[in-house]
């Protein structure tokens, strides 16, 4: 009874999750991105992963066709769109910042190549289903990669938040959609005996606890020091006056009267 809920666990629940949290995950800046066409300026949001995101979760999806595994290929394919708008948006708003225009458009060209090499190595170089084994390497291989370079940006701003002892641009629901997503689905790749699925999505769980430890230590700096400095800001200009006005605004007047 136990190896067969744990088999329905790993094999059933666990890729119903992953779909649902990584869906989450990719929905979560639509209201952003919206605000922005409404505005017609692009915001705060970092438009730089847009391009990568294109290419993994293309990647994925080909990684699914290649295994014949459905709930692969559906995961990615909203994440696909909603960074395919993304990405328009980000192009169409930031077409007069020229900088960050051409850097996403090298971005967006690179991916293309990436993606239309990778193509033609799975479907014309590794033509036939003898080659079914190294086609699974090479776009295993491939999807790891992209992943590596897209978990480099939540690297580098964690390294940020440690120099700083401030994780107020950590987002604890997003934290935890990031843990539960990533072990969803190396639970799921341990049922399949497939480490191109657990070891990148173990590494985005243990990056989500991270994340979550973070928060729970560095969190509420931010705010605690907001309030510090808005309070100390306060007495100062109090401070001010009364040295100004010998008591405040009435004490200036009662000078000015004398």
């Amino acid at each position: 009874m136990g190896e067969a809920s744990m088999e329905i666990f790993t094999r059933t629940i666990a890729p119903i999750l992953g779909f649902l949290l990584a869906n989450v995950m990719f929905f979560a800046s639509v209201p952003e991105l919206q605000k922005y066409r409404k505005m017609n300026e692009w915001g705060s949001l970092n438009s730089h992963p847009y391009p990568i995101v294109v290419c993994n979760c293309i990647g994925w999806m080909m990684y699914g066709s290649v295994i014949k595994d459905y709930w692969v290929f559906v995961s990615n394919f909203p994440g696909l769109l909603v960074s395919v708008y993304a990405l328009m948006i980000a192009l169409t708003l930031n077409a007069r910042n020229e900088k960050k225009r051409k850097e996403l458009e090298k971005m967006v060209l690179v991916s293309c190549a990436l993606l239309s090499v990778m193509g033609f190595v799975l479907g014309v170089v590794m033509h036939g289903d003898e080659k079914e084994g190294k086609k699974r390497f090479a776009s295993g291989i491939f999807c790891n990669v992209v992943l590596a370079i897209y978990y480099a940006s939540p690297l580098s701003e964690m390294r940020q938040i440690i120099m700083e002892r401030d994780a107020s641009s950590l987002y604890w629901p997003m934290s935890v959609a990031i843990t539960v997503n990533g072990f969803s689905w190396a639970a799921y790749g341990f049922a399949l005996k497939d480490w191109f699925l657990v070891s990148p999505n173990m590494f985005g769980g243990v990056l989500g606890v991270v994340q979550l430890a973070f928060l729970a230590t560095f969190g509420k700096k931010n705010t605690k020091k907001k309030k510090m400095n808005k309070s100390s800001s306060i007495s100062s200009v109090k401070i001010e006056l009364e040295e100004r006005g010998g008591g405040g605004l009435g004490g200036g007047e009662e000078e000015e009267e004398e």
